[in-house]
């Protein structure tokens, strides 16, 4: 069964990539509005149409008219039919090849005209050539209105494309401002994080907040993906900064955040988070809700451990109250918080980066004399293990 076990996980890849590609395939011509549609639907039946509407045989035949409009309107619903079975509704091919079989042997026993006669009159000739005339005329007529209607569909969703890129592009430049590079240091550690969006617009966040009060900071992974998860990142990178206005304590500052986010937000998207703060003594108070626990490398040993139990994930119960616990950092010791973006990586063979994969990758890496580099070193074994699917995003901070 080992053995086996790569061809059935292949396959089950390849099942499962045909099956997200038929989703955002119907996702797309559920959005396409019926203009679009009424003229993707137009333009494949009259292309198909234009191609059977042609004569292999003289037209001299009493039903040739007849068997053209039953010729011409079966072509154009097959090709429809092909077409849609491409466009995400695979179940309808096997009823398509049965149409295409059944209608090609009906053709073949029923509509195939006859022999043409050995001699033809004057009267025969003209009529002939008339009907050619107007044979050809019809296939100069579908073609052309085939290829005005995909103009005309790419017109349209040209126009509906750039506007809703222009739109993501503006999302993008309010994420990179939202959620820039941080980095800094302090009297009692230095710091720096970064974050890196699958998309356009990612929902993650990494911030850090400190003036003669306090240092305090927090990660959080925003449910989802795209503009509507970069948008709630917003809201609570909003919320966050004036609850840390009234309270340097993480616990209260997150209970405070989840209560203004619960009536705000969709009823199906969530936030984890971490919010933590230093005091010079080296000592860390912080609060996971439902987020990837702290990941502490001593420099002493050079041994790595995660920190922490996660609480419940903010925007699931307006009235959750957070509790904060602490841990002791030694001077060098190296502070590292991660989204599971870097932790649900997989490599060819389907297997996880997980928890345990990033504590080697995080003591390597903290060697590295900048933080910069340990950040970027953490980066490239991820990438290494696997492609990045899911918004990535770090933080970093050595105890001095």
């Amino acid at each position: 069964m080992s053995l086996l076990s790569p061809f059935v996980n292949r396959i089950q890849r390849v099942r499962a990539f045909l099956r997200e590609r038929d989703r955002q395939f119907r996702q797309t011509l559920g959005f396409m509005p019926r203009r679009s549609r009424a003229l993707f639907g137009v333009a494949i039946f009259t292309t198909f149409t234009a191609f059977a509407l042609s004569v292999d045989r003289l037209p001299t035949d009493a039903h040739f008219w007849l068997r053209m409009v039953i010729v011409a309107v079966y072509t154009g619903v097959l090709g429809l039919g092909y077409a849609f079975s491409s466009f995400g509704f695979r179940q309808l091919l096997p009823f398509v090849i049965a149409f295409n079989v059944l209608g090609s042997l009906a053709f073949s026993r029923w509509l195939m005209p006859g022999a043409p006669p050995d001699v033809l009159s004057a009267v025969d000739i003209a009529g002939v050539e008339t009907r050619l005339r107007v044979v050809r005329i019809l296939q100069s007529v579908m073609a052309v209105t085939g290829y005005s209607c995909f103009i005309g569909l790419l017109r349209l969703e040209g126009r509906r494309s750039v506007s809703a890129h222009t739109e993501i592009r503006l999302a993008h430049d309010i994420h990179a401002s939202l959620a820039p590079p941080v980095s800094g240091e302090s009297a009692a550690l230095e710091w720096y994080g970064a974050s890196h969006p699958s998309g356009e617009v990612g929902g993650d966040l990494v911030d850090v907040v400190d003036d003669d009060e306090a240092w305090r900071a927090c990660i959080a992974d925003v449910s989802g993906h795209g503009v509507a998860a970069g948008v709630l990142m917003g809201m609570f990178k909003t919320a966050l900064r004036a609850a840390w206005r009234r309270t340097h304590d993480p616990a209260a500052a997150l209970t405070e955040v989840n209560a203004v986010l619960g009536p705000i937000k969709q009823s199906n998207m969530f936030v984890t988070a971490v919010a933590l703060t230093c005091r010079v003594s080296g000592t860390f108070d912080y609060v996971l809700a439902g987020h990837p626990s702290l990941l502490h490398v001593s420099q002493a040993t050079g041994g790595a451990r995660w920190i922490g139990d996660a609480e419940m994930a903010l925007g699931l119960v307006d009235t959750t109250v957070y509790h904060a616990a602490s841990f002791e950092a030694a001077a060098g010791d190296l502070v590292v918080v991660v989204t599971d973006g870097l932790i649900e990586v997989f490599d060819r063979r389907d297997r996880e980066l997980g928890t345990d994969g990033l504590l080697p990758i995080a003591a390597a890496a903290a060697k590295r004399s900048t933080l910069q580099e340990t950040a970027a070193e953490i980066l490239a074994a991820c990438a290494r293990h696997g492609a990045q699917t899911d918004d990535q995003s770090l933080l970093l901070m050595r105890v001095r």
